[in-house]
């Protein structure tokens, strides 16, 4: 017999929020996460152009000494941008209950966990979707660092004018096919491209097309992405003889 399940209360560990100077907030992740002096400048750069975007996560002990839990970069871009000269506030710091050191470090380990990773396909496809890929070429790339994703070669592989295309994806071509079986042509020119074309992304596929194609066939094959789309037109004309 199953045993009942226990149920449980949700618990929020926010007691707080403060303005504080991160250069008066102590170092708690020793030596956990590695951060070159690339990765603190270009942060710093973020945070400048950008503004501040979260607020990081501090335990503030019983004797008023706090601790950084979760923004270590964050900090250490916050005081190299103060010793280059800039004006810079206070920083928005959520206060976290923690029993003790020991509670506080598992924290931390918690605040690292993550569940779900970035890919190139899907990040196209978003820059593509929101209209900020000409943003993204011109400037924000020098910026950002996705650990699962080596910048550079995404760059290189969804920007460069370079790259291989089939000429079956010609926009000419897609405009002029107003054909009751749409969906059917589109189908065989992505098996055709793909049998030629291995290495294309995804991305350049969805860029080639029409919304209105990019709808008809997210019908048919019951999914919500342009991504999910071709990965279902891919997989079914390589398992077709």
């Amino acid at each position: 017999m199953k045993p009942p399940t226990i149920l449980k209360e949700l618990k929020s560990l926010i007691i707080g929020e403060e303005q504080l100077d991160l250069s008066d907030v102590e170092y708690f992740q020793a030596n956990l996460k590695d951060i070159t002096e690339e990765d603190v400048q270009k942060l710093g750069e973020l945070m400048l152009n950008e503004g501040i975007l979260d607020p990081v996560k501090v335990w503030k002990r019983e004797d008023g000494k706090c601790f950084m839990l979760d923004g270590h970069a964050r900090k250490l871009a916050y005081e190299w941008l103060k010793k280059q000269g800039h004006k810079i506030p206070p920083y928005p710091c959520l206060i976290l209950k923690c029993r003790n050191e020991q509670h506080a470090a598992e924290i931390v380990l918690a605040l690292r966990t993550s569940y779900g990773q970035m890919n190139e396909d899907g990040l196209y496809e978003f820059l593509h979707l929101k209209n900020i890929k000409d943003k993204f070429y011109s400037t924000l790339r020098q910026r950002l660092s996705y650990p699962t994703i080596d910048l550079k070669r995404f760059y290189e592989n969804y920007f460069l004018e370079s790259r291989p295309v089939h000429p079956a994806f010609s926009p000419e071509d897609f405009a002029k096919t107003e054909t009751e079986n749409t969906s059917e042509n589109l189908q065989k020119q992505v098996a055709q491209t793909f049998d030629e074309f291995e290495t294309i992304p995804l991305a350049i596929v969805i860029t080639r097309t029409e919304k209105r194609i990019h709808d008809e066939l997210k019908k048919q094959f019951g999914v919500k992405s342009d991504t999910e789309v071709y990965r279902k037109l891919v997989s079914h004309y390589r398992q077709t003889p």
